[in-house]
């Protein structure tokens, strides 16, 4: 469930001697849903089908701006039918960014700067249980809850001009998060039945709730450009969201022979999202902002997919069918009043490949995949927050979701992978800043048109010498956004490139050092803005003894601090250019230690609709 910066830096901590493959499928079977225009990254661990007692333990802490602190435990004990597991882990310490911009609007200039701190701790606890008692049946519970609390803090200083010279005045905001509580339930209850070796049925229920509260004070303050006080306002903002997602599903695998497949399944959910916002501007609320907003979503899908394969020539193809319901209502909080809006969807997501084998070291295969990526709940929220009193973030209660047509060209020569792809996005969305009235701009997520893609990728990986195993991921890519929404027009296009590299040196002691680098050359934003290169480098030293079972590693990311998010843009009357990085430059201490046996016969299933959390 992790994202952003959360995501990057556990997968960065996490050890490749606990990794046995990655598998990558730009062209994911029906049987993943159709979620994921990118396609689907499955990192599976090293596991032991052995019974009896196992714990493992690690802890790590790391600084640069902050300390911080990391540790998780967990503890199963397993027999031959059953296994019972418990697990916790936690995250503490602050965040530091330092993010602005500089615009001209309609031929006046302000200059932002921002500070900010996110206070916030995450927790979480869970408990799993599976059963077999032959080989034919399997049961496995799970319920887990994760938090995410603590205050945060944001202070902003703008300097507002006539024209692009003369300074007006200035306004200092800040944003104290005096209480930010995000609380999550997941429950799972999944049953395997396998009548035989060709055969297997499983069936899923699935229920998650959300809870997230805040309460900000925004005290925003005038000064003239002698620093004398003008006017000051202040604000106070208290969204809370409720979240309720219900899942059932039923699976069936059947294999006739080595060369046939055949996957089906049936999937529903339910998504209700009750959301109220509390705006108050010196103490009186503000009947224009504070809303109340229900949100509810009914999924029914099903799919099917067919593979046969002789020879040298596999084949596939797959069907997954969606029908999607959304009801959303808009209420003011001090009156009746209220906007609704119902919409009804049914859409077909194909996919298709064929693969020959030309010898031991070398396939070719042709790919096409229809799929989607839905808003996330918190972009359809249509409140209006606030950084500072010029600068707004707005929700958008009639997204649509972004269908892409991808058709990809793969050729494989032993540890070489090049990938030729063409990917169009229909009713594209993204976050996109206007002008909103004189002087304010607007984030805001929209439709905005389509998007194409056309790119050319390698990958390399080899076991270079006894003592150094290398990979790498390089790119070209061309990026076309044709917006098309409200009255704007306009066509934005840029070529770019993409470099990683990854290198494993096994050192004398057992000591191995991981050295590994990435850089994004120029490119197309997301709309009209186009990011400026970036790039970071790490490095890691480990050690383990016991058969892996201990394990400490010396880690420092983002050596040069060169991880930034600059960008720039032009949108008639909006001249934009913003930079902004975060604290991406840690060094972090971790030692891990495991003991016992493990069997790991945990069930995943992927339920898509809490990627959009």
């Amino acid at each position: 469930m992790l994202q952003g910066d959360e995501l990057s830096t556990y997968l960065r901590s996490m050890s490749s001697e606990k990794i046995s493959q990655i598998e990558i499928s730009h062209n994911p079977n029906a049987s993943f849903g159709s979620e994921g225009a990118g396609g689907v990254i499955n990192i599976i661990l090293k596991t032991s089908e052995t019974s009896g007692f196992f714990v493992t333990t690690s802890h790590s802490v790391g600084y640069w701006e902050n300390l911080k602190q990391n540790s998780d435990f967990a503890i199963s004990y397993n027999t031959n039918k059953w296994q019972l597991g418990l697990n916790y882990n936690h995250s503490l310490g602050h965040h530091s960014m330092d993010y602005g911009y500089e615009k001209v609007q309609n031929g006046d200039k302000n200059i932002s700067e921002t500070t900010d701190t996110d206070k916030r701790n995450t927790y979480s606890a869970g408990i799993d249980f599976s059963w077999q008692p032959n080989q034919k049946n399997k049961l496995f519970m799970n319920s887990t809850v994760n938090v995410l609390v603590g205050p945060g803090e944001t202070e902003t200083t703008t300097e507002i001009y006539q024209g692009t010279n003369l300074l007006d005045n200035i306004l200092k905001a800040r944003n104290n998060y005096i209480e930010q509580k995000n609380l999550q339930y997941s429950n799972n209850v999944n049953y395997q039945y396998r009548p035989s070796s060709k055969m297997q049925f499983s069936f899923s229920a699935d229920w998650t709730h959300f809870d997230g509260k805040a309460r900000c004070e925004q005290p925003n303050e005038y000064f003239s450009a002698t620093n004398m006080p003008i006017r000051s306002d202040l604000f106070y903002s208290e969204p809370d969201k409720d979240i309720d997602i219900y899942a059932l599903l039923a699976d069936y695998k059947y294999n006739p022979n080595a060369q046939n497949e055949i996957l089906a399944g049936v999937k529903t959910t339910l998504i209700n999202s009750n959301n109220t916002f509390l705006f108050k501007k010196n103490g009186v609320i503000d009947i224009q902002r504070s809303n109340n907003f229900y949100y509810e979503e009914k999924n029914l899908e099903a799919y099917a997919q067919y593979t046969h394969s002789w020879n040298k020539i596999e084949l596939s193809a797959g069907l997954r069918m969606e029908y999607m319901h959304t009801y959303n209502r808009l209420k003011s909080q001090t009156n009746q009043d209220s906007e609704t809006n119902k919409q009804s969807h049914f859409r077909l997501f194909p996919n298709l490949s064929a693969s020959y084998t030309i010898n031991e070291k070398s396939k070719i295969a042709l790919l096409y995949s229809r799929r989607q990526d839905k808003p996330r709940y918190e972009d359809l929220n249509p409140f209006e927050y606030l950084l500072d009193e010029l600068t707004y973030w707005k929700g958008n209660p009639f997204l649509k979701p972004q269908i892409s047509n991808k058709i990809m060209l793969s050729y494989t020569l032993g540890n070489l992978s090049l990938n030729l792809y063409y990917n169009k996005l229909n009713d594209y969305f993204t976050s996109i800043t206007d002008v909103y009235g004189e002087n304010k701009t607007v984030m805001t997520t929209k439709n905005i048109g389509k998007q194409q893609q056309i790119g050319l990728d390698a990958i390399f990986s080899k076991r270079v010498a006894s003592w150094w195993q290398f990979s790498a991921n390089a790119g070209l890519y061309y990026f076309m956004n044709k917006l098309d929404y409200e009255t704007y027009k306009h066509e934005y296009k840029r070529p770019s490139c993409f470099l990683s590299a990854t290198n494993s040196i096994f050192l004398p002691a057992g000591i191995t050092l991981e050295l590994s680098g990435r850089y994004y050359s120029k490119r197309q934003g997301g709309s009209y803005e186009v990011s400026k290169s970036t790039g970071s480098v790490d490095v890691d030293l480990n050690k383990s003894w016991y058969d892996g079972r201990m394990r400490l590693s010396l880690l420092m990311t983002d050596i040069f601090h060169t991880e930034r998010w600059d960008s720039y843009g032009i949108k008639d009357a909006l001249n934009i250019s913003s930079w902004g990085y975060g604290e991406s430059r840690k060094v972090m201490l971790r030692f891990s230690y495991s003991f016992g046996k493990q069997k790991f016969e945990k069930v995943d299933k992927n339920i898509e609709e809490l990627n959009r959390l």
